[in-house]
């Protein structure tokens, strides 16, 4: 394995990916939403739109899987757990944050932007993965 491909899978490059991602997406929650719309289009479903939709999904959990064995293979034991228990931490983060805002406080505050969804994935897989990171990947943790 090159230098530059240990450093890359290296926990280092990794904390300091995860930093910058998560102090970059608490920047952009907390300064507003990031697209501003007077009114919102109206929406209009097609059944090509499902289909595309569900295509695309697909799709890209083949590519993620793919992506999911690389690392298997290129990090050690303890950094692909780390990443793939912080990824989990993320979406169960992420769908109650969702359920929660939707349930107290979009009446006041409004619905969540849909521009939100991406800083909001990487501030939870952050948090996620600075928790594991310091409490470690075991069951005890």
């Amino acid at each position: 394995m090159s230098k530059f491909k240990r450093w890359l899978y290296s926990p280092r490059a990794n904390d300091l990916a995860f930093a910058f991602a998560g102090l970059a997406s608490a920047a952009l929650l907390a300064t507003g939403p990031l697209v501003r719309r007077v009114s919102p289009p109206p929406f209009e479903y097609s059944p090509v739109m499902g289909f595309v939709l569900v295509a695309v999904i697909v799709a890209a959990s083949v590519f993620a899987a793919f992506i999911a064995r690389l690392d298997n293979r290129n990090l050690d034991e303890y950094m692909f757990l780390l990443l793939a228990k912080s990824a989990l931490i993320a979406i169960v983060t992420l769908i109650v944050a969702w359920a929660l805002w939707t349930a107290l406080f979009a009446g006041n505050l409004g619905d969540l932007p849909g521009a939100a969804m991406m800083p909001m994935v990487f501030l939870a897989w952050s948090a996620g993965y600075g928790y594991t990171r310091i409490r470690g990947t075991g069951p005890e943790a």
